[in-house]
């Protein structure tokens, strides 16, 4: 070292003694040590330093331990001494145990500091990828607002190079740590994460399988397209959404008969205009003649689900007066019997015609969305389906049909 180095390094010293501070032994040495080419003062100043790391964890002093670990981290990718390696890595192992991990978070919820969080989010990054389990193992008794995204940057960084090293956290029997290990690898976004993310697709925990889609897609996994179109006949309006918007923005789907289920299907009309809306949008961009057909149903009237459910209603009332007859007239005799069943029957015609007209009313609210639908699409096929019900149509199908292709 010149002398004016030494001179630094004295004057550092002399600093040390009056203040009596640990901090500053600490930057004394680190300073020395980014000037000094000596080997055998670099090995002599690497062991105290660890030495200095070992107290301080031992302590849980982190806001003085953080610069050694950083330090540390560095010199250990360009340090060619086998005891000084050695050295290094004991100290980073040593910071990386769950025991040290554990009195690290203490340290930080003790703390009333605003960059706690952030100090231990920056040690955690600094440790070795064995300290990933240890760390996915918190998750589960932090709390969300201070705790957990300081945990979460840090498994992010830690893991992005290797998003292996985070499915023990998708494994997990916690649904607070799966969700939380998903929305690390939806940050991460590395499509290797694929293979442990898409069965969670099927978790019964609805939340759970909100985040693996949301997790699918900002991956990419590979035909994610795929994988999203069982949801759109999921339980959950947020699932189906978020499948809808997804598919919405896909250039091309190969298979388009799930689409075609769920537009035939009785569900469909219990969606409100929103989710409907979108369905119609998805629908437009991925047009077939399968998918002109099911629209051409909904303007004729031709619904499946509708027959279905007319058919039911017909079935169970006439199910229902030939067993109340032979009830009434053994309980009433043939004249007074007849008299009450007719009344009933009566009555139970009023409720399935009430009900008849009722879906026929659900069913002509699909009208001007399909029309609309196929005023969307591009295709010659679609202007001739609107032309043809615009010409020989009746009502309200045969005017949105006008009205969408004066718009084409």
């Amino acid at each position: 070292m010149s002398e004016a180095e030494w001179a630094h390094l004295n004057t550092l010293i002399e600093q040390q003694k009056a203040s009596d501070s640990i901090a500053v032994i600490s930057q004394s040495l680190l300073t020395v040590l980014s000037r000094t080419t000596d080997s055998r003062e670099i090995v002599q100043l690497i062991k105290i330093l660890t030495r200095i790391g070992s107290a301080l964890m031992a302590k849980a002093d982190l806001e003085r331990l953080l610069p050694i670990l950083k330090v540390g981290r560095k010199l250990i990718r360009r340090m060619d001494d086998k005891e000084c390696l050695e050295d290094l890595q004991s100290m980073l192992a040593r910071a990386s145990e769950a025991e040290v991990i554990q009195s690290m978070l203490e340290w930080m919820r003790a703390s009333e500091a605003d960059t706690a969080p952030k100090l231990y989010s920056s040690y955690l990054s600094a440790l070795d990828s064995e300290a990933v389990p240890a760390i996915i193992e918190l998750i589960e008794g932090l709390n969300e607002q201070r705790e957990l995204p300081a945990v979460q940057l840090a498994l992010m960084k830690l893991c992005a190079g290797n998003v292996q090293l985070l499915r023990p956290g998708l494994e997990s029997f916690s649904t607070k740590v799966i969700i939380s290990t998903l929305k690390v690898l939806a940050k991460i976004g590395d499509s290797e994460a694929s293979p442990f993310i898409v069965p969670l697709l099927s978790h019964d925990d609805s939340t759970v399988r909100y985040e693996s889609a949301v997790a699918t897609v900002k991956v990419r996994a590979p035909g994610f397209e795929k994988h999203l179109q069982p949801l759109v006949g999921d339980a959950e309006s947020r699932m189906r959404m978020l499948a809808l918007q997804v598919l919405a923005k896909v250039p091309n789907l190969e298979s388009k008969d799930f689409l075609v289920s769920r537009l035939e299907s009785s569900e469909f009309m219990k969606l409100d205009s929103a989710e409907q809306t979108l369905f119609f949008k998805v629908v437009a961009r991925h047009e077939s003649k399968e998918l002109h057909a099911a629209l051409l149903k909904q303007l004729k009237g031709e619904k499946k689900w509708f027959q279905e459910r007319s058919n039911q209603m017909l079935m169970g009332a006439g199910a229902a007066a030939l067993v109340v007859l032979p009830i009434m007239v053994k309980m009433l005799g043939w004249l007074f019997g007849l008299g009450v069943w007719g009344a009933m029957a009566g009555f139970g015609a009023m409720f399935v015609r009430g009900e008849f007209e009722r879906l026929q009313a659900t069913a002509s609210d699909l009208i001007e969305p399909s029309a609309r639908c196929l005023g969307q699409m591009k295709s010659k096929a679609a202007g001739q389906i609107l032309s043809h019900i615009a010409q020989q149509g009746h009502g309200r199908a045969q005017k949105a049909c006008k009205r969408m292709l004066m718009k084409r």
